[in-house]
């Protein structure tokens, strides 16, 4: 297979076509398993003492949908070199178009409604429980895990773990999102959502990681609309000019502040 990336010129076509196939592939996969994910996380929000792992899921699955973007964009950047067509932003974005991803959201929260058997105590009591596997795969029974002593994770003086700390220290030093996408090998998505947790927790202004021109007029997107935490009327009305994670931001900035 390395011949036919190695020959020159490229067979743009060949290349197309396999990643077409492992797309389709590929993409059924990604879809089951951000699935999980979220449905997992959506659980997890409703047990109390999981405010941390909450979180942890958030940034893998964020971190898990950029790539899963990147192999859409991938593809489709191939194909417009096949069919000879001009790469534009509007083509690129529509890869995975923002509906993809609130359709995977709605999926994870309508299995969590419609699974009768869910239930937030049993929850607590199988993460109290396991099954112990032998190593030829028989198990032990149901026996309650050992509680082994954790190092207890470090926190600055402001209660925040290392990852928001670190992330926060790097703002203040005056570091643009993307500089401390790249200087903590993070994906963009991450780091704000680092932003929305130190904003809701007073620390930061939002204020000072969008320039004010955006920050007003993606704050005037929400004037009169009925959206409670939902960001996709606002989104609509901005287009393709301000991406989710400023407009979250503003969101995230507005609460805090205690508009409506």
């Amino acid at each position: 297979m390395q011949e036919r990336f190695d020959a020159d010129p490229i067979d743009w076509a060949w290349l197309n076509k396999r990643l077409n196939s492992a797309r389709d592939y590929f993409s059924k996969e990604f879809s089951t398993i951000l699935i999980k994910i979220i449905t997992h996380k959506e659980k997890m929000t409703l047990l109390s003492r999981a405010k941390t792992y909450v979180e942890e899921l958030i940034e893998l699955d964020l971190a898990l949908y950029e790539w899963y973007k990147k192999f859409y964009k991938s593809a489709l950047l191939v194909q417009c070199v096949v069919d000879d067509v001009i790469i534009t932003r509007a083509i690129v974005e529509s890869a995975l178009p923002a509906s993809h991803r609130f359709e995977l959201l709605q999926n994870a929260k309508n299995s969590i409604t419609s699974a009768s058997n869910f239930n937030k105590n049993k929850v607590e009591e199988n993460s109290e429980s396991y099954y112990s596997t032998r190593l030829d795969g028989s198990f032990e029974g149901k026996k309650k895990p050992e509680k082994v002593k954790k190092s207890p994770k470090t926190k600055s003086q402001n209660g925040l773990s290392d990852t928001y700390s670190t992330t926060f220290d790097l703002q203040k030093a005056g570091l643009t999102p993307q500089q401390i996408a790249q200087k903590r090998q993070l994906t963009l998505p991450t780091v704000y959502h680092h932003f929305i947790v130190l904003i809701g927790r007073g620390l930061l202004d939002g204020h000072k990681i969008i320039s004010s021109d955006r920050f007003e007029t993606i704050a005037r997107a929400f004037e009169g609309l009925e959206v409670g935490n939902s960001i996709v009327p606002a989104k609509e009305i901005l287009g393709d000019d301000y991406s989710y994670e400023e407009i979250r931001l503003v969101r995230a900035t507005q609460l805090a502040e205690g508009a409506s």
